[in-house]
């Protein structure tokens, strides 16, 4: 069952719709399991990077949900050493394949 998000709004001075939004969002992304730094990358382009159960890592700015399940990626550096930098419209990717997100992998 999904968490009543409505509710966790009561009594919080939110001002901003926003950022009513946002955190609704986050709150949902966190009850499906997301990992922190991907629910980040939905709301702050930085860089970020994956590995997918394959064994790629895919460094990537930015991230969209799609559903519950899978992700749309923006990959950032274009001439990065993987095979997926190549899609310059960014790459949809299940999360149950994903091993592992970082926020700032090279410090911030």
């Amino acid at each position: 069952m999904e968490p009543d998000l409505g509710s966790m709004l009561e009594g919080k001075n939110c001002v901003d719709r926003e950022e009513v939004y946002l955190f609704l969002r986050e709150m949902q992304l966190a009850f499906y399991g997301w990992p922190d730094a991907l629910i980040k990358a939905c709301h702050d382009p930085f860089e970020y990077e994956l590995q997918l159960r394959t064994g790629t890592v895919v460094r990537f700015v930015e991230a969209r949900p799609i559903n519950r399940d899978w992700v749309h990626i923006e990959v950032g550096d274009r001439d990065q050493k993987c095979e997926l930098s190549r899609f310059e419209r960014g790459i949809d990717v299940r999360l149950s394949d994903i091993v592992y997100v970082a926020d700032a992998p090279d410090g911030s």
